[in-house]
């Protein structure tokens, strides 16, 4: 994975798509479980699409 910096945002580039759904399932499973352990809930609202689906996936295999 290459990453960059441009102004505020952070840039990841992955070689593949499942690696880029691995990192995102990975980073939004860490926002979930920290809101549900501070609040006792959670929501999350997703895009829809083809392109989401190894996210959907790896998402759904991530336990606390």
């Amino acid at each position: 994975m290459d990453s960059m910096q441009k102004d505020n945002l952070k840039v990841e580039i992955y070689d593949t798509d499942t690696e880029m759904g691995q990192a995102a399932a990975v980073f939004a499973a860490s926002k979930l479980i920290k809101a549900i352990k501070e609040n006792g809930k959670a929501n999350l609202i997703l895009a829809t699409g083809a392109s989401q689906f190894k996210f959907y996936r790896l998402l759904k295999k991530i336990k606390n």
